[in-house]
């Protein structure tokens, strides 16, 4: 999440998209408007962006407690082979992950 021994990480929303870009599937409008709702609530419901300058947010420290280094290095491998692998994503038009359990 940060280089070792720096506090603050921040980002700019055109960067993250573009990192992400590689996990796209279906459309261009959809990807942008999954995109654009899952920003926005990270910055109003979840509150793990605070914003810090024109395009640039601040990924809460909070993240940090909640998914350390290794998670991070192990989520980044699963991803990036399902980029390699052209595998479809979970569809993009389901609800908010957790919405779901429960039910049978």
């Amino acid at each position: 999440l940060s280089a070792a021994g720096e506090p603050r990480v921040i980002v700019g929303q055109e960067e993250v998209y573009e990192r992400l870009s590689v996990y796209r599937d279906g459309d261009e409008s959809t990807y942008l408007r999954n995109l654009n709702g899952a920003w926005t609530r990270m910055k109003n419901r979840f509150r793990v962006l605070h914003d810090v300058g024109e395009d640039r947010v601040e990924i809460s420290p909070v993240v940090k407690f909640l998914i350390d280094e290794e998670q991070v290095g192990a989520l980044s491998q699963v991803y990036a082979r399902l980029a390699e692998s052209g595998e479809p994503t979970a569809d993009s038009s389901a609800g908010e992950p957790g919405e779901e359990e429960g039910q049978t």
